[in-house]
């Protein structure tokens, strides 16, 4: 990926006893090089993921998710599968950050976002977003939320 491009990783995660649904999502350098991780309620991370990138000036995003229908429905903007008010949201978020590549990739390599996802149903943690200053996948540790006191 070139240097001027910037990786969004997201990563849904489902608890079926609450019918709770969460994301966690990562952002990268074109090099790789870890800038934030974070999580919150699904439809919320991704678009926060996009609004994140907007303020960074960056010469595309790639963009990959292990939900092989919110692709579809993102690369297929007529797609009635998702809510179609979200999908505009993202195609304007989208429009605003240039060049974009959007892929699918299985949970098996997405383990950090997977990770960071599954933690907000953790009621040990406190509520809220929460950040991540990770390097590597099993250092999920250090998180930090957004409203600590």
């Amino acid at each position: 990926m070139p240097d001027r491009w910037i990786q969004l990783c997201t990563d849904g995660a489902v608890q079926v006893d609450s019918r709770t649904t969460a994301a966690g999502s990562v952002l990268r350098h074109g090099n790789g090089e870890w800038i934030i991780g974070y999580n919150k309620f699904l439809c919320e991370c991704f678009l926060d993921g996009l609004a994140l990138i907007q303020d960074r000036r960056y010469t595309g995003v790639m963009i990959q998710m292990d939900n092989i229908e919110i692709v579809k429905a993102i690369q297929n903007s007529s797609s009635t599968v998702l809510n179609s008010t979200l999908i505009k949201q993202i195609h304007q978020l989208l429009a605003n950050v240039g060049l974009w590549v959007l892929q699918y990739i299985p949970r098996e390599i997405n383990k950090i976002t997977d990770s960071i996802a599954k933690m907000v149903f953790d009621t040990r943690q406190a509520q809220g977003a929460r950040t991540f200053n990770v390097k590597y996948y099993g250092a999920v540790a250090d998180g930090r939320s957004d409203n600590r006191k």
